[in-house]
């Protein structure tokens, strides 16, 4: 229960406390066990795990299948734990059993080596074992993040609200298994690291959104968040005064060229930046131009023999070349200063003279060149990946070959003139300024911010005469959603067989395409002939019960027949087909089915979303007569009640579960299936209630 996705087998084949339970690497245990898990507890205080799932109004987790060691993707990650932490959150950081870094300590000071402030008293390193699609523990968090180099996540997601953060999907072409569709379903937001990313990610994602969308599964949305970058501060940088002095300040013509070294996909291109250089050297002597320049090739050696024997034949080539320095695990500290002296940085990642390179072997964004470009130092960078975004693809800073390279850092060494450098060295520290840690952590929440607002999801189901009403109620239900400022999401579903005409038309007439809220549920043939021989037989005196007849006008006997026929096992079965794809949308936070000529008053909405408990419901108008809502038999009419979807996922709460078993024949008998509904989800389930009396709902208005 509390799983987004296919639940873990209970038959015990690999859920076992054994496995079942985390390592804590803290005190901190923040979590609040129950029944009713789906209520988060509130309190603040510490409380002891207990068994079974547990959750926390304002618990939140991170996961990463790969090692804690000072890198790009593990800035991105334990920036995301900063900024949850704003948000208010408690959170953990989930590692698997394998990871070279798994302890609290190990944690700090990688967060210490990539400059990330993370407030330790609110934050825990958890050891959890995964079985290949499910990370093994019992705790739910209201947000979770994971981080991958895959195009579908390694496993499901922990939270009620979750995001794949991707790093670039390195596993290209790869077929998506159907438990990996299901994985990507479990997710809110996949977030990307540049536009770069982004749209290497939906070509190489469309066949397993195509298979997702055929199966009725939630795909999650796609959002850039730049990585954060700790921006440094020039010489003689003043903050807040902005007469930009600092920019004039001398500088030798040198170069840096930051990054790893070793040898595999993705290289930094050291052997390619000195080849590069060496023209440039050879341009400068024959110009004149003194003092010559020099390159600084910066970066962590990679452990590794391979890796080693790459850096011993670049270091050969640098000294072939000349003025070409490599310094290997320099300090941050010495690392910064050399920032601030040098006038340009480089970045040859990608660089290839093939056709059609491989776009994984490009950088996907660039952190390190951000910071040098905040000390005011000149990008040249290659004409590839998430590189050309930085300079908002400027050709002036971007190069496709070696001796673009050359040209283009001699201007910049000794063709501009005092005034033109300055404003140069001014718009690189401008440039940077777009990638801020402000700026990662306002996109993060931005994001959550969307996802953790209300937004309710509602079912119609309609048959032919409720065309117009339904359009009507399709248009109201989008006015009140924007002025309470919840989201909306509507899933129309006909109720008769051979309706497709109807559905096409009202989704036309709502301009569903323009407005993205209005989803279409098509039912075949088959579905419906199944579900009619379940249906209680409309007899004639069935067709003239008072709850048909009321106190409406007289109507014909094929009108009497028709809603006799209408609250049946057609009706409900049809509803739970849309209904689980509702309570499957990640968005949803609230849950409302009704029929296509209901109608609300204009704050019924707005105050049962606001409402702190698990189910609301009103008075409603029927027939002219109102009546008040009591759970009682009669008095509740489903067009009224509005559930919390997290109360209903994983309970198995289905309309035809409310259904008389032995005496469904007549509409009345169907109808008050509602009640049992409602009674089912207070007396069983032990749902919190609160009915709206002043909010009335027009009951087939």
């Amino acid at each position: 229960t509390g799983w987004h996705g296919p639940a873990p087998p209970s038959d015990g084949t690999y859920w076992d406390e054994s496995i079942g339970m985390c390592t804590m690497n803290s005190s901190h245990h923040r979590y609040h066990g129950s029944d009713d898990h789906h209520r988060g507890s509130s309190t603040q205080g510490l409380i002891e795990p207990v068994q079974g799932v547990k959750t926390c109004s304002f618990c939140s987790a991170v996961a990463t299948p790969y090692n804690l060691i000072p890198g790009g993707g593990e800035r991105y990650l334990l920036s995301m734990v900063r900024a949850m932490q704003l948000m208010g959150e408690y959170v953990d950081i989930i590692v698997y059993p394998e990871n070279l870094c798994k302890t609290l300590e190990c944690v700090k000071e990688t967060a210490k080596a990539v400059r990330v402030d993370i407030d330790w008293s609110r934050a825990n390193v958890t050891v959890c074992s995964n079985n290949g699609t499910h990370i093994m523990t019992h705790n739910r968090y209201r947000m979770f993040a994971l981080l991958g180099n895959e195009k579908i996540p390694q496993v499901f997601n922990l939270g009620l609200i979750g995001v794949y953060m991707n790093q670039f999907p390195f596993d290209l072409t790869r077929k998506t298994r159907q438990r990996g569709l299901e994985a990507l379903s479990s997710y809110n937001t996949i977030i990307l690291n540049s536009r770069y990313t982004l749209g290497w990610y939906e070509e190489y994602v469309e066949p397993a959104a195509t298979m997702i969308s055929e199966q009725g599964l939630p795909m999650p949305n796609r959002e850039v968040v730049y990585p954060p970058v700790s921006l440094l501060e020039p010489n003689g940088y003043i903050r807040g005064l902005k007469d930009g002095g600092w920019a004039k300040t001398s500088r030798p013509p040198h170069i840096i060229l930051t990054g790893r070294f070793f040898d595999d996909a993705q290289g930094k291109k050291h052997m390619e930046a000195i080849n590069a250089f060496e023209k440039l050297k050879t341009i400068a002597t024959d110009s004149g131009k003194t003092p010559g320049p020099k390159l600084f090739l910066v970066g962590h050696q990679m452990p590794g023999e391979v890796h080693a024997n790459y850096t011993a034949r670049v270091k050969k080539r640098a000294q072939e070349v000349g003025d070409v320095e490599v310094l290997t695990n320099l300090g941050g500290a010495e690392l910064i200063e050399l920032m601030k002296k040098v006038t340009v940085v480089w970045s040859l990642t990608g660089f290839t003279e093939y056709e059609n390179p491989n776009p994984a072997d490009s950088e996907h964004f660039g952190i390190a060149v951000v910071e040098a470009m905040s000390t005011g130092s000149i990008p040249v960078f290659v004409n590839r990946g998430g590189l050309r975004e930085i300079v908002n693809e400027n050709p002036h800073h971007l190069c496709t070959t070696l001796e673009d390279f050359a040209q283009k850092t001699f201007r910049f060494l000794y063709g501009l003139s005092e005034e033109e450098r300055v404003q140069e060295r001014l718009l690189a520290r401008s440039l940077s300024e777009r990638f801020t840690v402000e700026e990662f952590e306002s996109g993060f929440q931005r994001i959550f911010t969307e996802l953790t607002r209300a937004h309710v999801g509602v079912v119609i189901r309609v048959y032919g005469p409720q065309q117009s009403e339904c359009v009507s109620l399709i248009w109201m239900l989008r006015a009140q959603a924007k002025a309470a400022g919840f989201g909306l999401t509507v899933w129309v579903v006909a109720t008769e067989a051979g309706n497709d005409p109807l559905l096409s038309s009202i989704y036309d007439q709502i301009d569903g395409a323009t407005h993205n809220d209005v989803k279409v549920v098509y039912l075949n043939q088959q579905f419906y002939t199944l579900a009619k021989t379940k249906a209680p037989k409309c007899t004639e005196d069935a067709a003239n019960h008072p709850y048909i007849r009321g106190n409406a006008p007289p109507k014909t006997e094929d009108e009497m027949k028709r809603i006799c026929g209408y609250d049946n096992y057609v009706h409900y079965a049809a509803t739970d087909h849309a209904l689980s794809q509702a309570v499957g949308d990640n968005r949803v936070t609230h849950v409302l089915v009704t029929n296509g000529d209901n109608a609300y008053s204009p704050n019924f909405m707005s105050r049962a979303v606001k409402a702190d408990v698990d189910v609301v419901f009103g008075d409603f108008l029927t027939q002219g007569n109102r009546v008040t809502a009591e759970v009682k038999l009669g008095y509740v009419d489903l067009g009224g009640v509005v559930v919390r979807r997290d109360f209903l996922v994983g309970h198995g709460v289905r309309f035809l579960n409310s259904l008389p078993k032995s005496h469904a024949d007549s509409a009345k008998d169907v109808h008050d299936a509602d009640f049992w509904y409602l009674r089912r989800l207070v007396k069983r389930l032990h749902a919190k209630v609160k009915i709206l009396h002043d909010e009335v709902l027009f009951y087939h208005h």
